[in-house]
């Protein structure tokens, strides 16, 4: 791109960050509204009537379960990411404000469910001596994640960016957009593409944390109960964490891509449009 493209470019972060806000709305609101409205209530309905406790349908809500909520969170792992990457963590502010308040409308649509399961609102010194304190832990939690990520996809994108500038101007490269350090993808991983290195190892902090909360929870059995055979469970725990991890960049990779390529798509039309 020349000077006027380049320019071009950096002058649509605020219209693509608003269609990437809005995807994220959208995509939000069907996941969590499938989670937690149809696919987790009837998984409790039939897990805890023993009739239906053993059937392959509930062990197929309980995936569907699962699924829903990590396409979500995954999605927005890769929205974020996005986000960050065209317009920093302040241009970017609408994009990540909207994924805390899906967190919150996740809670909130639990909540809800859980008071016309039991056919009653629970009194507020119920709420918050009994709910609240389960609930903000695990909520303070996914915010932590998405503060992770930002802050981790900030400093190596800002760094690369850092460098590329500096190279330009000492004569070491061709001027170019900074689209260039990261599209097209034509790699499924390269550390030399800043949201494939934010992705692969956030992908890789995921991993870790996910197994560790999983093996003190096996090995609290395992000593408590003296179920040695969880060390078979723990293996098979850490083998699907791992396939999940490499969902997780997988899906953070296709995200990034997909919008660069519908944003190409945008700023090509504006530029037929403007020239007719």
């Amino acid at each position: 791109m020349d000077k006027n493209q380049n320019q071009i470019y950096l002058d649509h972060t605020s219209h693509i960050m608003k269609k990437v806000r809005n995807f994220l709305i959208l995509v939000s609101a069907i996941g969590y509204g499938l989670h937690c409205i149809v696919f987790a209530p009837l998984f409790y309905v039939l897990s805890a009537n023993v009739s239906y406790s053993q059937l392959f349908i509930t062990d197929l809500l309980s995936f569907a379960t699962d699924l829903t909520e990590l396409c979500v969170v995954f999605v927005t792992y890769g929205v974020l990411l996005f986000a960050v990457w065209r317009g920093g963590v302040k241009q970017s502010a609408p994009v990540w404000i909207t994924a805390g308040l899906m967190v919150v409308l996740k809670y909130s649509l639990n909540f809800i469910m859980s008071c016309i399961d039991e056919g009653k609102i629970p009194s507020p010194s119920i709420f918050f001596e009994d709910d609240l304190p389960l609930i903000l832990p695990n909520f303070f939690m996914e915010i932590f994640q998405y503060a992770l990520l930002i802050f981790m996809a900030y400093m190596i994108i800002r760094s690369k960016k850092r460098k590329f500038h500096e190279a330009i101007l000492l004569n070491e490269i061709q001027p170019a957009t900074e689209r260039a350090l990261a599209f097209p993808m034509v790699k499924l991983l390269s550390f030399k593409n800043p949201l494939q290195k934010t992705a692969f190892f956030y992908a890789i902090i995921y991993f870790v944390a996910r197994v560790f909360t999983l093996a003190v929870t096996r090995l609290t059995e395992i000593v408590m109960a003296h179920q040695i055979e969880d060390i078979a469970f723990l293996i098979t725990d850490i083998a699907v964490q791992l396939v999940v991890a490499a969902l997780c960049y997988i899906c953070m990779v296709l995200v990034v891509s997909s919008f660069d390529k519908k944003e190409m798509n945008l700023l090509a039309e504006a530029s037929e449009e403007s020239s007719t």
